[in-house]
């Protein structure tokens, strides 16, 4: 019976989640966006141009296909502006806005009044560099289109070969360096990082003992924001892997979680198929709390709820 119910409490608390987020607050969409948006400058061949190149900025959001909801309660919030697109053969849902005057008019404003706070802020300003070039057409002519491509070289993947072979004579920039502010996190914000970077886990050990685990996971390059996001929440450590370069944040203390973590995703909600996670998750933390995983019965719910966890 007692698990009965808490599948019951479980469904609950999902729908009335679901219900609250008509209107997502611009400081989530700018934590969501400094997880999983790219800011690119994409350059190809195009003879019926003079410069025989074209020229094309695009911001994009690319999600598993389940998660498509969230891409959509984004665009409206942006106006409308961009396409979205889903690739069933990939389950891949993805956003794109690469009108100039949409990125200039709408996009561009946005993130200059709720400000990226990671890497991805270096990205942001290289490429409203270069959509100030396209939106005054510098780029149809030789010496805007060479400025643009500078640009490009210290954006994302850099330059391609091609381009490269093709404007040897184009110096490139070095790529600004990253440097965190001292501002203090908006907390819509964490919780639109942790919607797209955070994860929520379950560790089993031979001894026993079983841990629910709140995580999130970056390159090295980021441990800066790291470090700001463990000061927002005044709790956790912070490991380096230098085997594969990542810098990883944890919670794993029943109290700190139910004292910090959880108070705070319950007053500053995740959307979509990581609430879901989050929900599930929030179950097996109750459970630990109340010590029901040591009884047989409540080992079991744990399993189940954990089976379900992450999973789309």
């Amino acid at each position: 019976m007692r698990k009965n119910i808490k599948i019951f409490i479980y469904t609950m608390e999902l729908k009335n989640y679901t219900n609250s987020l008509n209107q997502l607050d611009p400081w989530f969409i700018t934590g969501f966006a400094d997880g999983e948006s790219s800011f690119s400058i994409l350059i190809s061949e195009y003879k019926k141009l003079k410069v025989g190149w074209q020229v094309k900025a695009e911001f994009q959001l690319c999600l598993h296909s389940k998660d498509v909801e969230i891409l959509y309660k984004i665009q409206e919030f942006f106006k409308g502006i961009g396409n979205i697109s889903i690739k069933s053969n990939r389950d891949v849902a993805q956003y794109r806005v690469n009108d100039i005057n949409s990125i200039k008019e709408i996009l561009i404003p946005h993130f200059e009044k709720y400000p990226l706070q990671s890497a991805k802020s270096v990205d942001f300003l290289l490429f409203k560099q270069c959509v100030e070039l396209i939106a005054n057409k510098e780029h149809l002519n030789k010496s805007g289109l060479e400025q643009i491509i500078a640009i490009k070289a210290g954006l994302n993947l850099g330059i391609p070969d091609k381009i490269k072979l093709a404007f040897p004579h184009v110096q490139e920039i070095k790529r600004p360096e990253y440097i965190i502010n001292d501002n203090s996190l908006n907390p819509y914000w964490v919780s639109g990082f942790v919607n797209a970077e955070g994860s929520f886990l379950v560790s089993f050990y031979k001894t026993g003992q079983i841990n629910a685990v709140f995580s999130i996971g970056l390159n090295e390059r980021e441990h800066p924001l790291l470090k700001k996001i463990q000061s927002f929440f005044k709790i956790g450590n912070i490991n380096k892997v230098p085997s594969n370069n990542s810098v990883h944040y944890r919670v794993t203390s029943i109290s700190e979680l139910n004292t910090f973590i959880i108070p705070h995703l319950e007053r500053y909600p995740l959307f979509g198929v990581k609430l879901n996670n989050y929900l599930i998750w929030h179950q097996i933390v109750i459970l630990i709390s109340n010590k029901l995983h040591l009884t047989e019965e409540g080992l079991a719910q744990l399993k189940l709820f954990r089976s379900t966890l992450n999973k789309y």
